[in-house]
């Protein structure tokens, strides 16, 4: 019968699967007897599930991408052992302040200073809520003339007691936001011989490992401010109260150094910033003619993820547009299939991780011209001390493959009638 004979080829059409992806089904044509299309697939798709070890053909790793001072993020951190302190130097203050809100005034004079606020901002924090103890920010005076080749060393006179201006505490429930302290108007006493210039460091004061992490003037224009409240000569001879405010002219954070690359292995993060190239060798009967439905870069840590305990190392895997090796740019095309998701990796982490890069080798497919090269970059790079060293393909153990799940292409294997 016509009706039997639709439903027979209906079930004959339907993909059956041992990972389901789809199901599909010949539609009965109620005019002519039922016809199975020719474009009808087989009667199993099969989901293959492959690693590939020696899929990693060639390696490296290269730092100095972005250096602390240039990162969008400053961490102030300690543990017992490793400290990480945010500085900043100001632009310096005025000898004199206006007197009303525009400018038809001319400015008056700074008789005395009464006080300085000092604020920030925190983008996150770690959070330990064990017991009643606070974690402090103490504030610390450094010398006016700090630039980019300040080492901590450097500072560790200054990192000190005897030249701690305030203490910020870190309430249980602050998540992130302003904060901020008053520092006394006699707090800097070479005030007059810096012309004016203040230099501030943060340092992190707990009994546990803690973080945070601070916004810079790379990442907002006034993301770390001083005010000055002051008073000023006016008019008539009476001091009146007024307050001016300047900008960070320089921010960075001080730690101790970033060992060099170890050319058997992959680095990834820390300050200067690490990034590791990635070559992969695919056969392209995976790339050009199956459906991949899902792909996985695995890396061996060579040892626990570095850090301050309980941070976060947050590393982002893109598809190169050209591969020029160190001097590789990370250019975003006009795509939003070269890149995979943020992947979260704890410090101290020791077993594989697995990088998910299926949208890659989706834009790898013909006829693309991407190189097969992998980009693996820290997010915000030099944000933070934290740094993964990942086995090579030149290493003996522990070198990276690809795991690779997909779907072959479908063989048409005749039509029915």
């Amino acid at each position: 019968m016509p009706g039997a004979k639709a439903a027979e080829l209906g079930r004959r059409c339907t993909a059956i699967v041992g990972v389901v992806l789809a199901t599909t089904s010949c539609n009965e044509n109620v005019v002519s007897p039922a016809v199975c299309p020719e474009f009808c697939p087989p009667a199993t798709l099969e989901v293959f599930d492959s690693i590939i070890p020696a899929s990693v053909v060639r390696d490296s790793a290269f730092r100095g991408y972005v250096k602390a001072a240039e990162s969008q993020r400053a961490q102030v951190a300690a543990d017992g052992t490793v400290e990480s302190n945010p500085i900043f130097r100001f632009q310096p203050f005025s000898d004199s302040i206006q007197l009303g809100g525009g400018f038809v005034d001319a400015p008056r004079p700074v008789v005395e200073t009464d006080s300085f606020r000092f604020e920030f901002i925190v983008n996150r924090r770690s959070l330990d809520t064990a017991g009643t103890e606070v974690p402090e920010l103490p504030v610390f005076r450094l010398p006016a003339d700090i630039d980019s080749n300040t080492t901590q060393a450097d500072l560790e006179p200054y990192l000190q007691d005897s030249t701690e201006l305030a203490a910020i505490p870190v309430a249980d429930d602050f998540l992130g936001g302003n904060l901020g302290a008053v520092i006394p108007g006699d707090a800097f006493p070479t005030f007059d011989e810096d012309n004016n210039v203040v230099s501030l460091g943060l340092g992190y004061r707990f009994s546990r490992p803690g973080f945070a992490d601070l916004l810079t003037s790379d990442s907002t224009f006034l993301a770390t401010i001083l005010i000055r409240y002051a008073k000023v000569d006016s008019i008539d001879g009476a001091p009146v109260e007024r307050a001016d405010t300047v900008i960070v002219d320089f921010d960075s954070y001080v730690s101790p150094p970033t060992s060099a690359i170890d050319n058997d292995l992959l680095s990834i993060g820390g300050a200067p910033s690490a990034r590791a190239l990635i070559r992969v060798d695919i056969p392209s009967g995976i790339v050009d003619s199956s459906s991949v439905v899902r792909a996985t870069l695995i890396l061996v840590p060579t040892e626990p993820i570095g850090g301050i305990t309980n941070d976060t190392l947050f590393v982002l895997a893109e598809a190169l547009p050209y591969d020029l090796g160190a001097k590789s740019s990370i250019v975003v095309l006009p795509s939003d299939t070269l890149g995979s998701g943020v992947l979260r990796i704890p410090v101290d982490w020791t077993d594989t991780v697995k990088v998910e890069i299926t949208n890659i080798l989706r834009a790898w497919r013909s006829p693309s011209t991407l190189p097969h090269t992998i980009s693996l970059r820290t997010l915000p790079e030099a944000g933070s001390i934290a740094e993964g060293r990942f086995g090579s393909s030149r290493s003996p153990i522990g070198q990276p493959f690809l795991q690779i799940s997909f779907v072959p292409p479908i063989v048409v294997q005749g039509g029915g009638g």
